[in-house]
């Protein structure tokens, strides 16, 4: 009888644990999402998909896309495709290359084009990306000390005419808006490219965890003794 109690209250205490969990969750994915992480695909060669990562924020009224490499190689070239919103950007209002090694702007902030203008293997895409907007590192020689290299981030930040920070991710989750990069000096001495993918707000990873936490309730309650 003690071990059944015993376990019956531990089942109501797990109940209770993920239900609040939920309705967290649920609470702040109700608000608007502020960030976004987004992950790589491959387009061309072997992109480095789980090393290369960029973050969007929001920055009162502007967005900062920022790009982190955590593994080999280095990103050089980085494009952006506006889609159905590239009458909204321009120039973007400020790009942070401020790291030892990551060189994409002159003394004057001037950012240095990429080259090539569109990102290799574009046109070869179900649906062809067309860069907007592109910058690249100051030397091409020597890359990994130039572009995004280990541990490295370049970070570019756009002024929202016009648009909300919600309405941006909705256009990056649509695949409206798109982030393309040239990767070089892989492990093999290859080149890669990749484009961005889904982002996930971090309300959502909270979502998940909640639903995985009731999974978890509801095998331990099959599992618990009547």
């Amino acid at each position: 009888m003690t071990t059944s109690i015993a376990a019956t209250h531990g089942t109501r205490a797990m109940r209770l644990a993920a239900t609040a969990t939920l309705l967290l969750a649920l609470l702040l994915s109700a608000t608007p999402a502020r960030a976004a992480t987004m992950g790589f695909e491959a387009v061309e060669g072997l992109f480095p998909e789980p090393s290369i990562s960029m973050d969007v924020t929001s920055a009162g009224n502007a967005a900062t896309f920022t790009l982190r490499n955590s593994g080999v190689g280095a990103i050089t070239a980085i494009y952006f495709d506006w889609g159905s919103l590239d009458n909204l950007f321009g120039d973007p209002a400020a790009i942070d290359d401020s790291l030892d090694g990551v060189s994409y702007t002159d003394d004057q902030g001037n950012w240095f084009r990429a080259s090539p203008r569109n990102m290799p293997g574009a046109n070869g895409m179900d649906n062809p990306f067309q860069a907007d907007f592109s910058l690249g590192p100051e030397h091409r020689g020597g890359v990994p000390h130039n572009g995004i290299g280990l541990g490295e981030y370049l970070s570019i930040t756009w002024e929202l005419a016009g648009l909300s920070f919600e309405q941006l991710l909705d256009a990056l989750n649509t695949g409206d808006v798109r982030v393309g990069m040239h990767v070089q000096s892989l492990a093999d001495g290859s080149s890669a490219t990749g484009v961005s993918a889904t982002p996930i707000p971090g309300a959502a990873w909270l979502l998940g965890s909640a639903l995985a936490g009731l999974l978890v309730l509801q095998r331990v309650r099959g599992s618990s003794p009547s």
